[in-house]
């Protein structure tokens, strides 16, 4: 049998524009592709560097969406001296515990399955620095959960979430 006799092959006859423009997709999903493949040749000293550099700017931008004001640079600082577990503030708190959840993430991926114990023990040890979590660490929250804008000096001036 030929492959012009197979339906989906008839399904497929697309103007040169579509044609070019999946062309281009697949090129760049075989570029990302080769990326990985890539990444496995990499020092191991490099994809240390390159997790800190995911840990500390996915800690950052997922804090400051909760309203957290802590830059990279500071988020930066914090997790150099984590050894230490004296948080200053309730943001550092947050993002202390965010960094640990992170870093066991990707030291553990593959043992973690998926499950809603396994979610909530995640959510749990990453609130494991907030004082003022203490009430749902680990648990749904059942009350409202606003996400609030602050000025610099933490004053609030709406409600995003």
């Amino acid at each position: 049998m030929h492959w012009r006799d197979f339906r989906l092959s008839k399904r497929l006859l697309l103007p040169p524009e579509a044609t070019e423009a999946i062309y281009s997709m697949i090129a760049e999903i075989d570029a990302v592709k080769n990326t990985y493949v890539l990444a496995n040749k990499l020092l191991p000293q490099t994809i240390e560097r390159l997790t800190h550099s995911v840990i500390v700017t996915s800690t950052g931008a997922s804090n400051r969406i909760e309203g957290n004001r802590l830059s990279d640079t500071e988020v930066e600082a914090l997790y150099r001296k984590m050894r230490i577990k004296s948080f200053r503030t309730r943001d550092e708190q947050e993002v202390a515990g965010y960094i640990e959840m992170l870093e066991r993430v990707f030291d553990h991926y593959r043992d973690i399955p998926i499950t809603e114990n396994h979610i909530l023990q995640l959510h749990r040890d990453m609130l494991a620095h907030s004082d003022k979590d203490e009430g749902h660490k680990g648990q749904y929250k059942f009350g409202p959960n606003r996400v609030e804008a602050k000025d610099q000096l933490g004053n609030i001036v709406g409600v995003i979430f």
